[in-house]
């Protein structure tokens, strides 16, 4: 990031079946910006959804320049809502409503979107995925989550809590904002 001057940078991973809602990033006009699932029109879907189209996906992984974010910040960030509406238990809908921060990546002028592989990208979208990395199993060496060496096995196992961490769990987890309809 140093040697490029880059304003903002985005680490971006292969995307596989399994990553359908994570942002892409697309380019319009010389200018970079992340378009997220809740921005695509149904009948766009399948051409979003496609990783032929989109073969790199948003890790939340971001690189920003501190002195640029200020210059971004005093000039004005109106960052998208995304709305999602989601089922509960019970049949009870309710809308999330979100703000993706790499869709700040827009108002930055030296932006890039690193490949980066897989190893640096550990998912925490349900909640066996947040009890794996909250346990043993994972340890901070230099800022970064591993698999601990003090495991006797050197893989990650599956974790399945049941159907009642499906839905209203995931809610809890987010840092979204919930409002119930």
């Amino acid at each position: 990031m140093a040697k490029s001057e880059a304003d903002f940078i985005m680490e971006v991973t292969d995307r596989t079946r399994m990553d359908l809602q994570g942002g892409v990033l697309i380019e319009n006009k010389g200018i970079m910006s992340l378009l997220e699932p809740e921005q695509v029109s149904t009948l766009n879907t399948a051409e979003f959804q496609s990783t032929r189209n989109f073969k790199h996906f948003n890790t939340n992984n971001l690189w920003i320049n501190l002195k640029a974010l200020r210059n971004a910040v005093n000039k004005g960030m109106d960052l998208d809502i995304l709305v999602d509406t989601k089922q509960m238990h019970g049949g009870q809908t309710v809308i999330q409503l979100e703000t993706a921060a790499g869709s700040a990546i827009k108002y930055f002028a030296n932006t890039y979107g690193i490949s980066v592989p897989r190893s640096r990208y550990l998912p925490a979208k349900t909640c066996a995925d947040l009890l794996l990395i909250r346990s043993d199993i994972f340890s901070l060496n230099r800022g970064r989550l591993v698999l601990n060496p003090e495991r006797a096995f050197g893989t990650i196992p599956v974790i399945k809590l049941g159907d009642h961490f499906k839905k209203d769990s995931l809610l809890v987890a987010s840092s979204s904002f919930v409002m119930v309809i």
